[in-house]
């Protein structure tokens, strides 16, 4: 009986132990939590402050992105232009050269081509 009564305090001591070794862990865990969370509450303003200025910085790029389409645009809209006026332009330069040719050979030149020579539009 004496031997039982030493084996079950023995256990419980063990046992008790073991609780308070738990115990012990599970505080150091709270006070890491609680270090995490104080960490976190205070890096948590700076990180809003980066986000917020990445923000402003990416919807400055888009309104940049935006204006510089508009000039590509633009600049692609004058160079059809430019490609057309150069075209009419080698046109008439194709059309003057055949009215040298022909004054050259000693023929009168056609009712167009006396206005092309003139600077009459078509």
């Amino acid at each position: 009986e004496r031997r039982a009564a030493e084996d079950a305090t023995g256990q419980l001591r063990m046992q008790a132990a073991a609780l308070s070794d738990a115990q012990r862990r599970a505080s150091e865990a709270e006070a890491q939590v609680a270090a995490s969370e104080a960490e976190a509450r205070r890096s948590l303003p700076m990180w809003h402050d980066q986000l917020t200025r990445a923000e402003v910085k990416l919807r400055s790029l888009g309104g940049q992105l935006k204006a510089r389409d508009a000039t590509c645009r633009m600049m692609e809209a004058e160079l059809q232009s430019t490609r057309q006026a150069l075209g009419a332009a080698e046109g008439k330069v194709t059309a003057l050269r055949v009215a040298h040719g022909s004054l050259q050979l000693g023929r009168s030149l056609t009712a167009p081509e006396a206005a092309l020579v003139r600077g009459d539009d078509e």
